[in-house]
């Protein structure tokens, strides 16, 4: 990643200098709903350019490729903060077995495993050492269309883990798992054999 990044400022004529970002922020919507333009989600998100291509074997596709894109996130005062940016994709399948009546998936199953896959996916990637260390998991509840969060929510959102990472990073990286994950209500079994997962307050 922090390779495609050089290559990517040796490419153009103007970059932003945002260094202290030089990682994936992932986004994590519980309800499971993966928008394709982010822009028309939050007008103060704005695609800014995409990365060079990474081409590798993968699942007996020769040469697959994978793009990362770059957008600026405005703040209140129309300043832009770049960030490589995307959601987690593999949620959109849980969107679609939840509408599917055939599936049998219920809106609470479909919390329930997307905050275990949460709590997996940050667990593989701190415990990876290709992946520790370049990303950032942003989980959060979606319920914009009901209307019940502002049309900048997730600028907002993105703004404050963007300031937490410029902090973070003129001081020693401290332990990358918090158990606790008070901000998002988690809770999981103590118990070594797997559970159900269940949430707090839903």
């Amino acid at each position: 990643l922090e390779e495609r990044m050089k290559e990517y400022q040796c490419s153009v004529k103007y970059v932003p200098d945002c260094k202290e970002n030089w990682k994936l922020y992932i986004l994590i919507p519980f309800n499971c709903k993966i928008y394709d333009k982010l822009e028309k989600v939050d007008s103060r998100i704005q695609f800014f350019g995409n990365l060079p291509e990474l081409c590798i074997d993968r699942a007996g596709i020769k040469g697959r490729s994978y793009k990362n894109s770059i957008y600026a996130v405005k703040d209140q005062w129309e300043r832009p903060h770049h960030c490589i940016l995307e959601y987690a994709t593999p949620l959109r399948s849980l969107f679609e077995m939840s509408n599917d009546a055939t599936a049998a998936f219920s809106k609470e199953q479909r919390l329930e495993q997307a905050k275990l896959f949460y709590i997996t996916l940050e667990n593989i990637l701190n415990n990876s050492q290709e992946c520790a260390g370049y990303f950032k998991l942003i989980p959060y509840g979606d319920d914009l269309e009901e209307g019940n969060m502002g049309s900048e929510f997730l600028s907002t959102k993105i703004l404050q883990h963007l300031a937490q990472e410029r902090m973070e990073y003129t001081v020693p990286e401290q332990s990358t798992w918090d158990a606790t994950l008070s901000e998002d209500q988690l809770m999981i079994s103590g118990s070594e054999d797997p559970q159900t997962l269940q949430s707090i307050n839903h």
